[in-house]
């Protein structure tokens, strides 16, 4: 296993996060719970060594209705603006969302990337999940649905 999968493993380890390695030790599949009762998200981890990188990927367990895709390009934009770390995407052709982080560490940095990678991962997406629901299920306008988020 590259080093830095394996700091991305320990740093999980370390957390007590419930992770499974894939069977070709390329990334790790992380689940944890969103902002209502029931819901799943999973965090797709990769990491390298050549070239050394570290990167996460979270799908969100909704798609974007047809009808909102032009509102959720908005709240994607107005996410996105102030983000020191990562980026919302989301596929115009079937409305699937996700946040993307990455990171291409020095060599003795592997252990902060991972940490920091995981950490913006989980905490941008648990704080603007909701925001995004409000605008794709709820009728809110990008504005409104952004206007309170703080950083």
């Amino acid at each position: 296993m590259d080093t830095a999968m394996q700091s991305a493993v320990d740093l999980l380890v370390a957390r007590e996060l419930a992770h499974k390695l894939s069977s070709d030790a390329k990334s790790i599949l992380v689940p944890f719970y969103g902002t209502e009762p029931g819901e799943i998200l999973y965090m797709r981890i990769m990491a390298s060594d050549d070239p050394l990188f570290v990167a996460a990927n979270i799908l969100f367990p909704f798609t974007c209705p047809d009808a909102r895709r032009d509102v959720a390009c908005e709240a994607i934009v107005r996410a996105n603006f102030g983000l020191e770390f990562g980026r919302f995407e989301m596929d115009l052709s079937d409305g699937e969302m996700m946040f993307v982080c990455s990171a291409f560490p020095p060599a003795n940095g592997v252990d902060e990337a991972a940490a920091t990678v995981i950490d913006a991962s989980l905490c941008y997406t648990v704080k603007f999940i909701g925001a995004f629901k409000q605008c794709l299920f709820g009728g809110a306008s990008a504005e409104d649905a952004m206007a309170g988020i703080h950083f």
